[in-house]
């Protein structure tokens, strides 16, 4: 392949699940009948890992190892059974000894504190990071957020949410967030190492408030209405909103209302900028900061636009950190643009989403970061199958 430029995160790119090929002659030929079973002469043409032999469509597929496989280790794996169930199905399929694994879409959040309670169970749950962050956006163009106050309510705003207790809230399914890149991904801002971006938007109830001197709504009084919009995504998600609007209000003084709106409402409604205050998460694509800080805050775009927010400085430098391709170099340069975005209060980070898996006993090989903590197949992991085995 032929850049347009040097692009530091091209070798990321290139392993993200969109760039996996696929067999043209296959697909020319057949459409979209080509990924059935039996269609091109052979159960399926496939350089995976692993190949379709079985779909019956609504009730079960099955995948096989392929034996052609060109790099190895080869899965353990020779066949993998799964059964289509819906999440509404809850538990029931996993504890009757149904199925072996049952992923956090599947686990009713109200179900957690049972399993972590049974013993035998609690060993079967395994806790993982969802690579991703929960945040708000206040937009720069609707009030309180606009105009030349509109910087010191941002700010408040990012002191205003006390993310420690937030995470206990959700049970434990997050971890506090002050930077954009959670920890199990490259170029995460450790704030350990760099205490001043948790500084900078850290909980302080009086920092909050003291941000808001000299504007109209200095002691907390005088807001106007504050609408928090969030899509509709479950349980969670509902919990830890009711949580900001209750510290919004006890530590600022702001009344919010929650509007959560279905998908297919709140995305449009974003894009376009009809919505005041938002609460919303990303989990990153592919893992390297330019998937949030450039496809995420980047203003020059022809569409797309997560926010009203703009600021040629950070632009420029989305784009120089983009083309730099020595490590050490672009971390300083994200860590410049973390700098704008928390000290124009352009969002404020509140929680790094984690996720409940099960798997069985009998199960091994589940997969591990350099860190030691599991990671199951979710969005950007999706190797996960040809790792596992099942234990003598």
């Amino acid at each position: 392949m032929t850049l347009e430029r040097p692009r530091g995160y091209f070798p990321i790119l290139a392993a993200y699940l969109a760039a996996v090929p696929a067999h043209k002659p296959s697909i020319e030929k057949h459409g979209e009948k080509a990924t059935e079973p039996g269609v091109v002469g052979a159960p399926v043409v496939s350089n995976g890992p692993f190949v379709l032999t079985k779909w019956d469509r609504g009730r079960e597929f099955v995948l096989e190892r392929n034996e052609r496989y060109a790099t190895n280790p080869k899965p353990t794996l020779q066949k993998i059974n799964y059964s289509v169930i819906p999440n509404t199905a809850g538990l029931a399929p996993y504890e009757g000894g149904q199925i072996d694994y049952r992923s956090f879409q599947q686990i009713p959040n109200g179900e957690i504190p049972r399993l972590l309670n049974d013993p035998q169970l609690k060993a079967e749950l395994h806790r993982h990071s969802q690579s991703g962050l929960w945040y708000l956006v206040p937009e720069t163009d609707k009030p309180p957020f606009n105009g030349e106050n509109g910087r010191k309510v941002r700010r408040a705003i990012q002191k205003a949410v006390n993310r420690e207790q937030l995470v206990k809230v959700i049970q434990n399914l997050g971890e506090p967030a002050y930077s954009l890149i959670a920890p199990d991904l490259p170029y995460h801002i450790d704030p350990k190492t760099n205490p001043e971006f948790k500084q900078r938007v850290d909980f302080s109830k009086d920092a909050a408030m003291k941000e808001l001197e000299g504007t109209p709504y200095a002691g907390g009084r005088g807001w106007p209405e504050v609408v928090l919009s969030m899509r509709e995504e479950g349980a969670t998600s509902k919990t830890a909103g009711e949580f900001i609007q209750r510290q919004l209000k006890e530590n600022l003084g702001m009344e919010v209302k929650i509007d959560i709106q279905p998908q297919a409402v709140f995305r449009p409604a974003m894009y376009e900028g009809k919505l005041q205050l938002i609460f919303i998460r990303w989990y990153q694509d592919y893992p390297d900061p330019n998937n949030f800080y450039k496809d995420v805050f980047y203003s020059r775009k022809a569409s797309g636009k997560r926010q009203r927010w703009s600021n040629d400085q950070f632009d420029d430098g989305c784009l120089k950190a983009g083309s730099e391709t020595d490590p050490a170099k672009r971390a300083q340069m994200y860590k410049d643009l973390e700098k704008i975005l928390q000290e124009e209060g352009v969002y404020s980070p509140l929680y790094y989403g984690y996720a409940y898996v099960l798997f069985k006993p009998k199960i091994g090989g589940i997969p591990k970061t350099k860190t030691g903590d599991v990671q199951p197949d979710w969005n950007i992991f999706i190797d996960m199958a040809r790792s596992l085995y099942i234990k003598k």
